[in-house]
């Protein structure tokens, strides 16, 4: 069985990918599907996810989309940026979401690009972005701002007023997200797992690579031994 990973590329104005034009891209298919449920049956699920490398200019959390009538979308999965470089300022530098594949033995294969919403939730409701995008630059992240009502000053600003709904493409795979910053020669990249999951990182450990063991928000509490429901206690901690 393959999995796959979701990378979150930054990508500079020279970039061969990305598209300057409006930003509307055609939308990709996102069959719906079972979320994954491998490790066991029982085993409380993670419904929200963090990256745990503590980097200080760049941060992403996952919470699992869900709707009044279907409940947890397994086709959808909800984006936050936490932090973002300030370096991203050129109106070109682009926003993009990947996926990838990875097998048990933890061997990668190639990179596929993935389509995404941008939504912003107010007490008044929701509001949602007119186009799919597959590339967001920081020229339409302002026009987005403008179209929002919220201050975008910088990338961060805007973004912590908005959240991407990630359009998955294979939703029977173990996933996770990978945000890659490329500026002007330097680059930051941090790395999540896609929830849902077993929120126990030893009940996880069971049927999943090392790979994405070592990525699993509560690896660090694996000699705690706490129950599966303390467990996914701990990754609730990680939604908004």
């Amino acid at each position: 069985m393959k999995r796959h990973f979701l990378k979150v590329g930054l990508l500079g104005s020279l970039a061969v990918l990305f598209l300057s034009g409006c930003g509307a891209s055609k939308s990709q298919t996102a069959a719906s599907g079972s979320s994954e449920q491998s490790s066991t049956s029982t085993s409380a699920l993670a419904k929200c996810s963090i990256d745990t490398s503590n980097k200080s200019n760049l941060g992403v959390r996952m919470k699992v989309y869900e709707d009044g009538t279907s409940g947890v979308r397994n086709d959808l999965i909800r984006v936050k940026f936490t932090k973002f470089p300030t370096e991203f300022t050129n109106a070109s530098d682009g926003l993009q979401l990947w996926t990838r594949t990875v097998d048990n033995a933890g061997n990668f294969g190639p990179w596929h690009k993935v389509s995404f919403l941008v939504e912003r939730y107010t007490t008044a409701g929701l509001q949602r972005a007119p186009y799919t995008y597959s590339d967001l630059s920081w020229a339409q992240m302002q026009q987005l701002g403008s179209y929002f009502g919220v201050a975008a000053s910088s990338a961060s600003e805007f973004l912590n007023s908005v959240v991407l709904i990630a359009q998955l493409p294979d939703v029977n795979m173990s996933k996770a997200m990978t945000a890659v910053a490329y500026m002007a020669g330097s680059s930051a990249e941090v790395t999540a797992l896609i929830p849902q999951f077993a929120a126990n990182p030893r009940v996880y450990a069971k049927d999943h690579p090392q790979a994405l063991l070592d990525i699993h928000p509560l690896a660090y509490l694996w000699n705690n031994n706490y129950s599966d429901a303390q467990y996914a206690y701990e990754a609730n901690q990680f939604c908004f």
